[in-house]
């Protein structure tokens, strides 16, 4: 995950957003980042995989929809896909091989904050891909609610959707909310305390054996 880990950062900031310019960043081997500038946009290309666009910042069009922050949409293989900015945008594109988990309609484009549901004093989880490679889930934690600290086997990005929390990772503690991202880094003990009702997606890249 070639993003700085340990810290409360902004994804749209790691890299300077500039008029015409459109640039790609790999963070895994399946994962990109795209910065656009304004008005411009990524050719339409015909794939062989399923692709998952999120969008972290902007206003763009994929495959006649158009998209803003917080938006997710699937596009089927095969299908002629490009990405139209109207202003200057983040988007994220996760490659997801045939014939993998994916708990989202295809096609639909979804405000991920609102497709998991608070419940009173839980957490609730739901995953939108589960694959060999990584795992993309949804989170809603209930006010004072949160994960004990544990390791994880890859990097893992979180995604704050709503709300606030305390992340510790070993041993420093952030505070995150909405609009904001975190990386927890591989073999170190991390947590998660709701201060607020907090929801936020979580992209686990699972190492293989």
């Amino acid at each position: 995950m070639k993003l700085e880990k340990g810290v409360v950062l902004h994804v749209n900031h790691s890299i300077p957003l500039k008029h015409g310019y459109t640039i790609s960043k790999k963070l895994e081997e399946n994962i990109l980042l795209f910065y656009l500038g304004k008005d411009t946009d990524i050719s339409e290309e015909l794939y062989f995989q399923w692709k998952c666009y999120y969008v972290f910042q902007g206003k763009v069009e994929i495959i006649g929809n158009i998209l803003t922050e917080g938006d997710m949409i699937f596009v089927e293989p095969e299908t002629l896909c490009g990405i139209k900015s109207f202003e200057n945008s983040v988007v994220m594109e996760i490659t997801v091989e045939e014939g993998e988990n994916m708990n989202l309609e295809k096609g639909k484009v979804f405000q991920l904050k609102d497709e998991v549901e608070y419940m009173d004093g839980a957490i609730t989880n739901f995953d939108v891909v589960n694959t060999k490679g990584m795992k993309f889930m949804l989170m809603a934690f209930d006010e004072g609610e949160g994960l004990p600290e544990h390791a994880a086997p890859g990097n893992a990005l979180v995604m704050a959707l709503e709300g606030k929390a305390i992340l510790s990772m070993d041993g420093k503690e952030s505070e995150i909310e909405g609009g904001s991202q975190f990386v927890f880094e591989k073999g170190l003990t991390h947590s998660v305390k709701a201060i607020t009702p907090f929801k936020m997606a979580l992209l686990l890249v699972k190492e293989e054996k």
